[in-house]
């Protein structure tokens, strides 16, 4: 499968990228390591803590996470276009940890998140969530957007 149009290129492999990440994640809240879904926190920024477990609230995390999927999926499809597809793999752990792990649990959740882990545990968990989406949507957009990268060369 090849995928022309940029925009939808970085928006499936964003929206795709993050189903192994949430595998990830689920599995250590099922285990107990970790506290919170990544869609509870996402959800967190516009509700309060009691409601980001509601089946409404957590719709509401489950869309604003993969809205946020779907930029930073749009993002590295702009990286690729400017500095190429080689180092894939690097380029989307880069892009992600600096983007979504720093950018938006570091500094963007302090604005006013219900729920901002605090402990070392959680915190790890979701850094390796991001580096899963990160290599995971790279993946996808070297595999899927062939096209867009040789037309720029």
């Amino acid at each position: 499968m090849q995928i022309e149009d940029s925009m939808f290129l970085g928006g499936l492999a964003g929206i795709i990228g993050s189903i192994p990440s949430f595998i990830f994640n689920l599995i250590f809240v099922q285990l107990g390591i970790t506290e919170y879904y990544t869609f509870q926190i996402s959800s967190s920024i516009h509700l309060l803590k009691k409601f980001t477990t509601a089946p409404l609230g957590a719709a509401l995390g489950i869309i604003l996470w993969l809205i946020a999927s779907s930029v930073l999926g749009i993002i590295i499809v702009y990286i690729f276009k400017f500095t190429g597809s080689d180092y894939w793999w690097f380029k989307g752990i880069v892009a992600v940890s600096s983007l979504m792990y720093i950018g938006i649990y570091g500094f963007l959740y302090n604005l006013g998140a219900q729920l901002t882990p605090h402990d070392l545990t959680t915190n790890l968990v979701l850094f390796g969530d991001n580096l899963l989406f990160g290599l995971t949507t790279a993946y996808l957009i070297t595999r899927w957007g062939q096209e867009i990268f040789n037309k720029v060369s």
